[in-house]
């Protein structure tokens, strides 16, 4: 059974959209459906409706239900759901199998019956019956028209529902509704299968194993044979049939997603711990390498790899539970799977590189998806070679994945910062092997300098005499800003460093100070790491935003070098958007103020931003950068020398600590 048309009119954010599912040739779904759009746009509503109708076609078949109480409704037809300013809300929904059409149909109006019955008499409601008495008298109609064989069509196929893990249940569910588990027991009249999945992990750990304890007691082969000195031996033939079919197919999900990390991989399997401690293992298996237990549980797999796998192994066993006979592979699963928000959870690189490749297993499943990631859909369009069909929501129009390449940029971006991550994190790590002292790394190319010339000069005037440290002194070819230094201590922190390695951050946002400084002054990552976030000047007390030029005074700050620039705060600048009269084009002015906004004073911050395009009244380039600053500083040029140090003392206060510690 697949969907084939849907239409909805005046619902939430929805306005009118009307959309036909493509089949094949041989009635088989062509490539997933993905909804698009910002929250709010009505992704959420759309699969629900789905879900809903599913389920009221259930009803239709079972005397109890497992996804909701009796008498009452999975979704709430809720009159504040009407789109402001209209009357109604319509919703259709044609299910197709073999042949045949099962129809399920909402209709909610604000209306009085006699006012609704003469401004849309008219109108064309498909499989609407406006004589139904719970309309007439509560503007309420729900009714799904099924067929003699709906019964076999639902225990034949797979329906499933996916909802983002979320703490709050959405407004549209029925107060009765169920979306946890449910024990299979078979009896006649009730329905013993839930199609809302949530939280599935326990479920699938647990199928799993009964999927290992069937293998092992039902499906042995095993030869009698008679050895040269008369003797009966067991021959071991391996396994065979429906169990282990299964657990193939499981292990192939876990080798499609395991080998985006490790190309090497010849194959990864499903394994069980020791006794005292019964969970499901991953066992990977490297070219020329002996099998190795990668993960003693589920409990230790990455969020990501525990989303997937639970996804799709959630599909398999539902195809478990309705097929009697051997499964060799997926190409025979037929069904709905509604999967709302498919990237929760999931790393940049496997939602574009694994995701596609584990749907496109399913080829006989209906796959109705929402998603907020561009990386996804490249990948989902690589896969299936263009054939992806796409539905920007409220509006429902059809887009195109070209509408999506300047992703690919963004997605090429990502690969490559997070390469010169890993080769600055190799080249650091080097460094420090070889490391006689202790070594500073600081957040930016300009905060070393600051450091290490108030260093000296403090040192000559006989203060941290014992303070015998290096810093990572960089340029322009390392990008180190408060993320990639944060990252920085997480990765150092996992190896045992002879010398101390100690991260300072600026003191301009709040979660980096709560990473870095822990609940203390510094924090101990352990494994001879350390970080802190440079603590606020006397002068600044009651400032937000400290960066390292803050221990200088403002008219400090203010020198004016011999180009007759000069640095500038933040609420120094106005910035004034203008649109060109000849191309239309936006061009941005930024202005030097004479005088600064009062009322951003404690919140101001060194502005770095297009320093060259800063000018005065009389269109004079007049701002300093940040970089300059630091050299004029640090080269001790005119001007910049005698500038007070006094405030440096209580960072290398601070790395003393450490280094004491």
């Amino acid at each position: 059974m697949y969907i084939k048309n849907l239409q909805i009119q005046n619902y939430g954010p929805i306005d009118n959209i009307s959309l036909n599912f493509e089949l094949d040739n041989n009635s088989y779904p062509i490539p997933p459906l993905i909804f698009l759009g910002k929250n709010g746009t009505g992704k959420t509503l759309i699969l629900s409706f789905i879900v809903d109708g599913i389920i009221e076609l259930k009803r239709s078949k079972y005397g109890k239900l497992q996804e909701v109480e009796e008498n009452h409704f999975f979704k709430k037809g809720k009159k504040d759901y009407i789109k402001a300013y209209k009357d109604f809300s319509y919703v259709n929904i044609d299910f197709e199998t073999h042949g045949k059409i099962l129809s399920y149909t909402e209709l909610v109006t604000n209306l009085s019956f006699s006012a609704f019955n003469s401004n849309y008499s008219a109108k064309v409601f498909l499989n609407f019956d406006v004589n139904e008495n719970i309309f007439q008298e509560h503007g309420f109609y729900k009714k799904t028209s099924p067929i003699n064989e709906v019964k076999e069509t639902l225990e034949n196929n797979i329906f499933l529902y996916f909802p983002p893990t979320r703490y709050e249940n959405p407004a549209w569910l029925g107060k009765s509704a169920n979306i946890d588990f449910q024990f299979s027991e078979k009896i006649v009249g009730v329905s013993d299968r839930n199609i809302v999945k949530n939280n599935v992990l326990k479920k699938i750990e647990a199928w799993i194993l009964n999927l290992l304890l069937d293998q092992a007691i039902y499906e042995k082969r095993i030869q009698p044979r008679i050895t040269p000195l008369g003797l009966v031996e067991q021959l071991w033939l391996g396994y065979s049939g429906k169990n282990t079919d299964i657990l193939e197919l499981i292990n192939k999900l876990l080798t499609i997603i395991y080998k985006v990390k490790n190309k090497n991989i010849e194959h990864v399997r499903i394994g069980v711990s020791e006794k005292n401690q019964r969970n499901i293992a991953i066992i990977i298996k490297n070219e020329n390498e002996n099998e190795i237990n990668i993960s003693p549980s589920f409990s230790h797999l990455s969020s990501g790899e525990i989303m997937l796998l639970a996804l799709f192994a959630s599909i398999l066993e539902e195809y478990d539970y309705i097929n009697n006979t051997q499964a060799h592979d997926t190409s025979n699963i037929s069904g709905i799977v509604l999967i709302d928000e498919i990237d929760l959870h999931l790393h940049i690189e496997l939602q574009k590189e694994i995701l596609p490749q584990l749907l496109k297993l399913f080829p006989k499943i209906q796959f109705i998806i929402t998603t907020h990631s561009p990386f996804f859909i490249l990948g989902l369009d690589a896969v299936y070679n263009n054939q992806v069909k796409l539905i920007d929501l409220p509006i429902g129009n059809e887009i195109t994945i070209t509408e999506f390449s300047e992703f690919q940029k963004a997605y090429d971006i990502f690969v490559e910062k997070n390469e010169q991550f890993k080769t600055l994190y190799k080249t650091l790590s080097q460094e420090i092997l070889v490391l006689r002292k202790p070594r500073i790394i600081t957040e930016g190319k300009t905060d070393w300098k600051h450091l290490k010339t108030a260093l000296i000069k403090l040192q000559k005037q006989g203060k941290f005499k014992q303070l015998d440290v290096e810093f990572l002194e960089y340029e322009n070819e390392i990008q180190m800003g408060d993320g990639e230094l944060i990252k920085m201590c997480e990765q150092f922190a996992k190896t045992l460093h002879e010398k101390k390695v100690i991260f300072v951050f600026d003191r301009d946002s709040q979660d980096i100070i709560k990473k870095a400084n822990g609940n203390n002054i510094f924090r101990d990552w352990g494994n001879n790491v350390f970080s802190f976030c440079i603590p606020v000047p006397s002068h600044r007390i009651k400032y937000s935003n400290i960066s390292i030029e803050f221990y200088y005074k403002d008219d400090e700050i203010k020198t004016i070098d011999n180009l007759g620039k000069k640095l500038y705060f933040s609420n120094e600048i106005d910035i004034v958007t203008k649109q060109s009269a000849t191309n239309k084009s936006v061009e941005k002015h930024i202005n030097a103020l004479n005088n600064p906004k009062l009322n951003e004073e404690y919140d101001k911050k060194i502005y770095d931003q297009d320093v060259d395009k800063i000018q005065n009244d009389t269109g004079n380039l007049v701002a300093l950068s940040k970089s300059n600053f630091a050299n004029n500083i640090y080269n001790d040029k005119d001007g910049f020398k005698e500038f007070e140090i006094i405030e440096f003392e209580k960072i290398f206060e601070i790395i003393e600590q450490i280094l004491c510690s």
